[in-house]
């Protein structure tokens, strides 16, 4: 079910469990924020250029949680996500955003589904400076 793939996205990168959120993401993955500020890259190629964005973004946070989350699919098989974020950052700082984000899920036959692609919109000026 490709919602609750996305669910668990979610969910172990709130939690910090970021092996069990990688598992979720193919080999090949690609992540886009089109939204970054310069000088911060836009596009992350595989799973250590992701792991070493995201997930050490994720290990030097407090807490983070993802609320208000609505998922849709589509007819071509995109599934789209909106939601909202509140967490504090490793030096006590709160941080809060709004997301839409557009993840293409492979149709694995035989072996687990995961996530090829993702593009995450979200609003650059509430990232911390």
């Amino acid at each position: 079910d490709h919602a609750a793939i996305v669910h668990a996205f979610f969910d172990h990168l709130a939690d910090g469990a970021i092996d069990e959120w990688m598992a979720l993401l193919g080999p090949d993955i690609i992540a886009d924020t089109p939204f970054a500020p310069d000088p911060q890259p836009r596009r992350f190629d595989g799973a250590t250029s992701v792991r070493n964005r995201f997930g050490n973004a994720r290990e030097r946070m407090q807490s983070l949680e993802f609320y208000d989350r609505e998922i849709h699919h589509t007819n071509d098989g995109l599934v789209v996500a909106t939601c909202r974020s509140r967490g504090v950052l490793g030096d006590g700082r709160l941080y809060q955003n709004m997301y839409c984000w557009i993840f293409t899920i492979s149709d694995n036959p035989g072996s687990d589904n995961v996530i090829s692609h993702w593009v995450e919109y979200f609003d650059p000026l509430q990232l911390p400076s």
